[in-house]
């Protein structure tokens, strides 16, 4: 760690490995749907490569575009500020790292906002027949993939002293984020 990063705490650890959790448990959940088909050969070269393609397009939307350059730098700034809030945000380190407690007004409506849409795509795509599921749920893994990996990517940017530029979009006064450990 370099000199200028922030000290590590349980609180950031409990908060990012409960988001990584949450992640990871919908990617073991889908991956029965994707790998079953596949095994059983149940699509045709087409949707091999339809399979392909969805891989390929949602890496790059969901986990690049929502992940990496939106989703994860602000859980790494938010994982910045989580020393100094309440014990509420720190129980709830997961949600309050989500932007789903603690934020502005605009920030938690669209933290809401986007779980609703997200709990809505579930249902409908588990109505899908066997093979157009496995098709969506092979690119929901590579996208959630790519995103866990960008969380952990940015969230040891900001503990090992990277700046992290992106609005944490806080409620309240904003604390500045944990100062570096004092010389001895």
């Amino acid at each position: 760690m370099s000199e200028a990063a922030p000290r590590m705490g349980v609180v950031h650890l409990w908060g990012v490995a409960g988001v990584v959790w949450l992640l990871t448990s919908a990617i073991l959940r889908l991956w029965p749907n994707v790998i079953g088909p596949v095994r059983a050969g149940q699509l045709s070269t087409a949707e091999l490569f339809m399979v392909a393609g969805s891989v390929i397009a949602f890496s790059y939307a969901e986990g690049y575009r929502g992940f990496h350059r939106a989703f994860s730098p602000r859980l790494a700034a938010r994982a910045l500020h989580l020393s100094r809030r309440g014990l509420i945000d720190k129980l709830l380190a997961p949600l309050f790292l989500m932007g789903l407690i603690g934020g502005t007004k605009g920030r938690l409506l669209r933290s809401w906002i986007l779980v609703g849409g997200i709990v809505l795509l579930v249902a409908g795509v588990s109505r899908l027949g066997l093979v157009w599921r496995a098709i969506v749920d092979a690119g929901v893994i590579a996208g959630l993939s790519v995103g866990t990996a960008s969380i952990l990517i940015w969230w040891t940017r900001a503990f090992a002293g990277r700046p992290i530029t992106v609005d944490p979009e806080l409620s309240g006064a904003v604390p500045p984020p944990e100062e570096p450990p004092a010389a001895a």
